[in-house]
Parts: structure tokens; sequence; C-alpha cells
């Protein structure tokens, strides 16, 4: 009784989730099939996962928010949970706090089997994805990005994408823009300057 108690305690049970517990799903699901990703890959496919969950549930995936910075959507404290591996491969899952013991502390595994199938069917087609394309998707022309970012003909970022605009302007239905980008570039996304 004692460990099914703590069992449950150790997952998620319902959306919205903490958006590092969703990247976790993403950085175990890389594990499993031998795929290296990097923080940006992670920022990109959360964002498109919470993207799909919201038009198919009409229920956010992810807690907070996304802001369009230079390189697509970033959630902020994905940002601060996987800032250190620069553009590297991530080689640990984020992890959380623990205000009471000033801690690092495991972050719960989502517990809903059939949003653990949406993350592994939908999750793993974008992981295997390389960051530069899921970039030139995520800057698709009409698209939430593009809608907040383009300002008087020029780019601005910084802006929180709300999930009404996400989807009212989902990405899923349009095209990417063309993408000039190598596969050996390296992209990271650092936070804007606010003017």
């Amino acid at each position: 009784m004692r460990r099914e108690r703590k069992r449950r305690s150790d997952m998620a049970s319902a959306p919205p989730y903490d958006p590092r517990t969703i990247a976790n799903e993403l950085f175990h699901l890389a594990n499993e099939y031998g795929l290296l990703i990097t923080h940006l890959t992670i920022q990109k496919a959360v964002y498109f996962l919470h993207e799909k969950y919201l038009h198919n549930h009409d229920v956010p995936l992810c807690l907070g928010h996304f802001e369009a910075w230079q390189h697509g959507p970033v959630h902020p404290q994905l940002w601060e949970s996987f800032k250190k591996y620069g553009s590297e491969p991530v080689t640990a899952p984020a992890e959380g706090f623990d205000i009471l013991t000033g801690e690092a502390k495991e972050l719960p595994r989502v517990s809903s089997q059939e949003d653990r199938r949406f993350l592994t069917a939908k999750g793993l087609g974008l992981i295997e994805l390389p960051a530069h394309r899921l970039v030139g998707l995520s800057h698709a022309r009409g698209g939430p990005w593009d809608a907040v970012t383009r300002i008087g003909g020029k780019r601005h970022y910084g802006a929180r994408i709300p999930n009404e605009l996400i989807v009212q302007k989902r990405n899923g239905r349009l095209m990417p823009v063309r993408d000039s980008r190598t596969s050996d570039e390296v992209m990271y996304e650092q936070p804007p300057t606010r003017d």
C-alpha cells in the first residue's frame, strides 16, 4: 500500500503538465531509441506537442507559456532547465526543486496511458527531425511565431504566444519557411534583449 501511494505521487496524472515533465518524457524516449537531442530540439518538440494537444483536446499540454524567440517558440522554464547544455546534446532529464529541503528532486512521469501514447507517437517523429528543420517549421508564415514577431515589417522577439493564437494559427496547417540552413549549422537559443 505504501509503495503504491509513493508510485502515484511520482506520476503526473493530468494536463496541463509541468513543461519539464514533457521534456523529460522526450529525453527518455530519445534514450530508448538511441537518439541524441539538443535543448533546441526539446524546445521545439515540446511546443509542437503543446500545439497539437491544445488543438485536439482544448486543454493545454503544458503549464506556463511560450515566448517567440529568434529560433522559434521557447518555454522560459525549459530554457532555464536546459541552458547549461548550450548546443550540445542533453545528457540528463530536468530536475525539480524541493522547497522544503532546498535539494534537487526527480520530476514525475506522465501517468495517463492516453497521454503517454500521444507523446510517444507524436514526440518520436519530432525528435527524429534535425533542429534546423523544427526551427523552419516553427517559423511558418502566418503561424503563431510569425504573428507575434512581425511588427511593422521588422522582427521583434520576446512576446508571449497565447494559447488562443496557437489554436487559431496552428502551424500544422501551414507550410514552413524555406529553410536555407544546413544540418551541421550550430544553433543555440538566447533570451531576446528587451528594447
